[in-house]
């Protein structure tokens, strides 16, 4: 059996530094924090009404519940009006063609 040597290349295997893993545990925990700030700030809850784990413990979000309902009957309204103001050619109404200019079948 012959012994293999890995080449000096930065990256091999079996050829970290001792400062790699520590870099990389900074990094994991700065992952792990973010993920946790996220996870609390902006992912609302349904067994919190809608609020968030932050809103729910810090106390803001006072009556969300009926500013969602206002927010979404405003947002229906805005949709509604600009869904009606958009037309195309199928839907507009149809444009009559002046006398005389019929297409005519040549036979």
């Amino acid at each position: 059996m012959r012994e293999l040597r890995m080449s000096g290349s930065v990256g091999a295997p079996g050829e970290r530094s001792p400062g790699a893993t520590r870099h990389s545990f900074v990094g994991l925990e700065s992952l792990i924090t973010k993920y946790f700030a996220d996870h609390n700030a902006l992912i609302p809850r349904v067994a919190l009404g809608g609020r968030t784990p932050d809103e729910a413990y810090f106390g803001h979000a006072v009556r969300l519940a009926e500013r969602l309902r206002a927010g979404h009957a405003e947002a229906r309204t805005q949709r509604v009006a600009i869904n009606r103001a958009v037309s195309c050619r199928r839907c507009a109404p149809p444009q009559h063609a002046p006398p005389g200019s019929h297409l005519s079948i040549v036979r």
